[in-house]
């Protein structure tokens, strides 16, 4: 994000978002604004409900290379942001302060930072999931105590589908008054070519903001617009009737959330569309709109029949399936996503993507396949058995949650899993397991020990 991109965007806050270039502009965004001022702690929530993918070595597209981030304002200064990315296909988790003094690393490391200035930044590879939730939370540093020069922030991302919590790290700024009551939310592409036949198609789910460790979430107001430069879509990848909205990027704002969409164009469109014809590679569903379409890929140019059955094709489609949150690596690699019958088939290699109906949690999860004769999908969110987990479909309408399971000391015989977070009433202090198994007792001070990483006071 250009810093003085952010710093025009600040000072237009109070802009009506008629003044926003149009819906079909390369980066979606929006933004919300609690009535009370919360300068010590602020939660960002979001999801990841469709991965742009893998790198891959197709010449002519662009690389999978885009940010899911929150603005990390300050009274004072422009602050920074905070968020989640692709970055020619690798995921990370990066936290970056503008004019910040220091940093001090957890579960990620300090990382050199200069864009359009001095800032600093802590930054690394993080294996985030698709379809699950997640909480940034930026509050006055329990770990760090401020002094004259300085307040230090304490930056944790909680995954609140399966209950764990990392402490990022630590970073130090100047006397800003604390954090401001706005903030916006972006999804950015930052790498070329940016055309709709080029670019990944994203898809993000942004919660509100709140504060005071989730008590204040009173809106004064929100909205969602773009910004930037429009996208492109040439003549020859455009149909009839296609507009802007169709194949562009947008931003949609509905009870409380931002849904940030990228490059509709290489997404889902609806068969029927477009005079009933589509572009090669392009992928149609009866209704996209529905809680998982069953998605089928154009084989050419032109005008189109119907669609065979699920799991077939024909002349005009591919069967692709129920794949829409990992869409990118299916189109990239040239598959569908196969079915727990098919395992052993020997179309079938490693590196496939498979579907799991999750019966105990009544998820749709994603895995890929890790070694030949895999053994059961694992029930729980992990890796195991030749699979590795990639990630679950969220569901429609599913509301984005901020917090995640508090734990006391002993309810399952002093065992747990790690990043599981624990309260101890007697200091009233919290605290993070550091590993997997079994564990023992807590510090009695705001230190660490071998089983436990003191986390603050609030949960």
């Amino acid at each position: 994000m250009n810093k003085y991109l952010y710093r025009f965007l600040i000072g237009s806050m109070i802009l009506p978002c008629a003044s926003i270039t149009p819906s079909q502009a390369l980066t979606p965004s929006g933004e919300w604004k609690l009535k009370d001022q919360s300068p010590w702690a602020k939660d960002y929530s979001m999801r990841i409900d469709v991965d742009p993918g893998e790198s891959y070595n197709d010449s002519g597209y662009a690389p999978s290379s885009v940010y899911w981030a929150e603005y990390v304002t300050f009274n004072d200064a422009n602050g920074g942001y905070s968020g989640l990315q692709r970055a020619g296909g690798k995921k990370l988790a990066i936290v970056s302060i503008w004019d910040g003094l220091e940093a001090k690393s957890g579960a990620l490391p300090v990382a050199d930072c200069y864009e359009y200035g001095k800032c600093t930044s802590i930054k690394d590879k993080y294996n985030w999931k698709v379809g699950h939730q997640y909480r940034f939370r930026v509050e006055e540093s329990p770990r760090s105590p401020s002094d004259t020069e300085g307040d230090w922030w304490q930056i944790s991302l909680a995954d609140t589908t399966i209950g764990t919590v990392d402490i990022l790290g630590e970073i130090k700024t100047p006397k800003w008054k604390g954090l401001n009551n706005a903030n916006r939310v972006f999804l950015e592409y930052f790498w070329w070519p940016y055309q709709c036949n080029t670019l990944r198609h994203s898809k993000t789910t942004m919660g509100q903001i709140k504060g005071n460790y989730g008590l204040n979430d009173q809106l004064t107001s929100s909205s969602a617009y773009t910004y930037g430069t429009a996208d492109v879509c040439d003549a020859q990848y455009t149909l009839p009737d296609m507009t802007a909205s169709d194949y562009g990027s947008t931003s949609t704002y509905n009870k409380g959330t931002l849904t940030l969409t990228g490059n509709k164009y290489r997404g889902i469109h609806k068969w029927g569309n477009y005079q009933q014809q589509a572009k090669a590679g392009m992928m149609f569903a009866l209704a996209p709109n529905s809680a998982e379409p069953y998605i089928y890929e154009a084989l050419h140019d032109g005008v189109y029949g119907a669609f065979p059955d699920q799991g077939k094709d024909n002349t005009d489609w591919k069967s692709i399936g129920i794949g829409y949150p990992i869409i990118n690596d299916l189109y990239f690699r040239n598959q569908r996503v196969y079915e727990w019958e098919e395992r052993k088939n020997n179309y079938v290699k490693i590196g496939d993507f498979f579907i799991y109906h999750n019966k105990y949690n009544k998820d749709t999860e994603y895995f890929k396949l890790t070694k030949t004769d895999p053994g059961y999908f694992p029930t729980d969110k992990s890796n195991g058995n030749g699979w590795e987990y990639v990630g679950r479909y969220s569901k429609n309408d599913e509301a984005l949650t901020y917090n995640i399971p508090v734990h006391t000391w002993n309810a399952t015989n002093r065992s747990g899993k790690k990043g599981e977070l624990y309260y101890y009433p007697k200091t009233k202090m919290y605290f993070i397991l550091k590993n997997t198994g079994d564990y023992w007792y807590f510090p009695e001070t705001e230190t660490d020990n071998t089983w436990w990483q003191f986390a603050g006071y609030y949960p």
